[in-house]
């Protein structure tokens, strides 16, 4: 019986195709190890993490605000009720009034609406006369800490202390309330000669019960 042995041509065609796999299978790991040793470099650059998007620039590692670089406990998230919506935390009413879940009503008037006045706070003015309170929160989170000293003031709690009206001023009740944690500092320029410490207290100005005239740190 006639046995054909495989031809010399079949044999070579099979090495070349067993020569070419071996070179993509090491192109293919040194491709891989570079890629590995790029990462490793980026990491290293980050402080060993991977790297990730900052926080605010008012926010530290600890989740708490602190304009002015002390240390302290400034004000957190969890200090006050937060919506886990993108909703605006106050409210629109009639004639350009505001309304917070507190209660509290934020009047528009011919020079400025109150809130407007009110986020004046929300920011140090260096350069301001004597004294200027700034909250260490910022936006919807000033009204939320106001509304949690609105909601001291209805509970009587012993952190209240009411001022004394002035004369032709009885429609207005002034409040300082002591939230027992810093909220904010004193900023202006006498703040700024100081160091601007940290404050604890709200000054918080109603009129006819629930209209906000002003709130500041103190």
């Amino acid at each position: 019986m006639n046995i054909k042995s495989q031809s010399p041509r079949s044999n070579i065609n099979w090495k070349k195709i067993a020569i070419v796999a071996v070179m993509l299978g090491i192109a293919g790991f040194q491709y891989i190890q570079k890629q590995r040793n790029n990462n490793d470099q980026d990491a290293g650059r980050n402080g060993g993490t991977a790297q990730i998007d900052q926080l605010p620039g008012d926010f530290d590692l600890d989740g708490q605000l602190d304009k002015s670089g002390q240390s302290g406990q400034g004000f957190k998230a969890s200090d006050t009720q937060q919506s886990t919506s993108n909703k605006p935390y106050l409210s629109d009413g009639e004639r350009g009034k505001k309304l917070s879940p507190g209660g509290l009503v934020y009047n528009s008037s011919r020079r400025e609406h109150r809130t407007e006045h009110v986020l004046r706070h929300a920011s140090d003015m260096p350069s301001r006369p004597g004294n200027h309170g700034v909250f260490d929160a910022n936006g919807d989170d000033v009204f939320r800490l106001i509304d949690e000293a609105y909601k001291m003031i209805q509970s009587n709690s012993r952190q209240v202390s009411k001022d004394q009206p002035r004369a032709g001023e009885e429609y207005k009740t002034a409040y300082t309330i002591d939230m027992k944690r810093r909220i904010g500092y004193r900023g202006g320029k006498s703040g700024n000669r100081d160091g601007k410490p940290a404050v604890t207290k709200i000054k918080l100005v109603i009129a006819n019960g629930n209209q906000v005239i002003t709130a500041y740190p103190l």
